[in-house]
């Protein structure tokens, strides 16, 4: 099987878990625009919407944590952030909000109990592709694309020696 296939197929089983993930959360409820940046997390991180008025203001949050989602019609994106970052945005003329079901799956989702706070091990990442696999064997396939480049020489070494 050639690579562009393999590249299209793995794309598509990412792209099945990421819709799966996306339709089993509810969609955010507006929450309050006076909220204070509260979150669940003693560090204070939450999600909050960030209203804007063109789709030029955009740009104008490249350098926070912007997620890809856009409310189109309520003009609204949502960022991940901290108090600190909520009181300067604010400060800068921002209308915010705190998305509180946002900022609980967030914290939820950073806060298992797994490999480095949060990611997956490779075995974790396997077991939930073959669950997906047995439940939907008609929409997915498993496809063995083959070790690494790495692991066919016998190892890399990375520029700092690993």
């Amino acid at each position: 099987m050639n690579r562009q296939l393999w590249l299209v197929k793995v794309l598509s089983v990412f792209m099945l878990l990421f819709s799966v993930m996306l339709l089993s959360r509810s969609h955010p409820t507006l929450a309050d625009s006076g909220s204070r940046p509260d979150g669940p997390r003693a560090e204070g991180e939450i999600v909050a919407r960030v209203y804007y008025n063109d789709m030029a203001d955009i740009e104008k949050l490249v350098d926070y944590d912007l997620w890809e989602y856009n409310n189109l019609q309520e003009k609204y994106v949502l960022v991940g952030m901290n108090a600190d970052i909520y009181r300067r945005l604010q400060a800068e003329g921002w209308r915010l909000a705190i998305d509180k079901e946002a900022t609980e799956a967030m914290n939820s989702v950073t806060q298992l109990d797994t490999f480095n706070g949060g990611y997956r091990t490779t075995d974790e990442i396997y077991a939930e592709l073959a669950a997906i696999n047995a439940a939907n064997p008609t929409l997915t396939e498993l496809i063995d694309y083959g070790d690494s480049y790495c692991k066919e020489v016998g190892g890399c070494t990375t520029p700092a020696g690993h």
